[in-house]
């Protein structure tokens, strides 16, 4: 009786050993496909990455670019500011010039008169240079103003993008781990 105990429980460890391999192949095979999905996430993951990069090396040479445009924006701008400046200085000696032109017209002949008027077209051609040189710089200081919005953009674009970039590394880090 007790060589039949022996091979009943034998026969019931076989049965519970073939169960345990059949269980743990089970697991391996799920371990095995596991594996294969997080290796297709990884390398989404890189390609992403790689992406990104290419973005931020983009939007860095286009903020490059923004901020020279920027800076010969500002430059034009100064030097339209000056000439502004010069013509305002000249339109004031042009007016005393008028004016004192005006009131010796009264004591003296046509030929003085003659000589008034050219004065006064000389200052309402300056007055007319003046008043480009306001409307220039009023579209001068739009460029400057758009161009100072495409810069804060531009770097914007450059923080999301490095913001971008280092959530993918972490994502790329926690697959790896």
């Amino acid at each position: 009786g007790s060589a039949g105990d022996r091979c009943a429980a034998l026969a019931r460890q076989l049965s519970e050993t073939a169960l345990r391999e059949s269980r743990l192949a089970e697991e391996l095979d799920g371990s095995k496909a596991r594996a294969a999905e997080l290796a297709a996430h990884l390398a989404t993951a890189v390609a992403k990455g790689t992406d990104c990069t290419c973005e931020l090396a983009a939007a860095t040479a286009k903020h490059d670019q923004l901020a020279k445009q920027l800076e010969a924006a500002e430059l034009r701008a100064v030097g339209l500011t000056e000439e502004v400046t010069e013509r305002r200085a000249e339109v004031s000696v042009l007016g005393a010039q008028i004016a004192a032109a005006a009131t010796a017209a009264d004591a003296v002949d046509a030929s003085h008169t003659q000589q008034c008027a050219v004065r006064k077209e000389q200052l309402d051609t300056s007055d007319a240079e003046c008043c480009q040189l306001r409307a220039a710089l009023l579209i001068s200081s739009d460029a400057e103003a758009a161009a100072t919005a495409a810069a804060l953009r531009a770097t914007r674009d450059k923080e999301d993008t490095e913001a971008r970039r280092v959530t993918l590394a972490d994502q790329v880090a926690d697959l790896g781990g």
